[in-house]
């Protein structure tokens, strides 16, 4: 892990409260972002029909390239308007005896949802500012790009494998 990464990675350790038993790991960049996961392992449950499901907590953090623009890229339903650009996301995932992840709810749903979302909203997640004040523009869903980060390392974590390196 070079210095970079690990500066970056206590600055994120940093900006949320970590659980005793979290597990943080960097996943990569998309234009430009930073994308950090959080797996929660006390949150692991072995549900029925051999399924199993964790509470996933995705970070994105962006100081520079969109330092002042709204961060539209990576959103469907909306606009993320937060004086900082990071935010979080906070999954439900578990996946079935196929190996299929599936999302479910957020952890804290937001106030409102844009019209056009319906019901996504329970099978994605929600977007939050980093100092936990939700504008009216950050309840926006994520994108299918997005989805698939938080799919791919959750098949990575509940096969007990590692965590790719990030993007140079």
């Amino acid at each position: 892990m070079n210095k970079k990464i690990a500066i970056l990675t206590v600055a994120m350790l940093a900006s949320i409260q970590v659980h005793a038993e979290a597990d943080w790991r960097i996943v990569g960049q998309t234009d430009g972002a930073e994308h950090a996961l959080l797996y929660d392992k006390s949150s692991i449950r072995h549900l029925s029909d051999g399924k199993i499901g964790l509470w996933t907590r995705m970070l994105f953090r962006d100081r520079q390239a969109y330092a002042k623009q709204t961060y539209q890229q990576t959103t469907t339903h909306g606009v993320i308007d937060c004086a900082s650009l990071d935010w979080t996301i906070d999954y439900f995932v578990y996946s079935g005896i196929d190996g299929d992840v599936v999302f479910s709810g957020p952890l804290k749903p937001p106030a409102q949802l844009p019209d056009q979302a319906g019901s996504m909203q329970e099978q994605l997640g929600h977007v939050v500012c980093e100092d936990g004040k939700q504008s009216e523009s950050a309840t926006t869903m994520t994108s299918l790009a997005d989805q698939a980060v938080v799919e791919g390392m959750a098949k990575r974590f509940m096969r007990g494998g590692q965590a790719s390196r990030p993007h140079q």
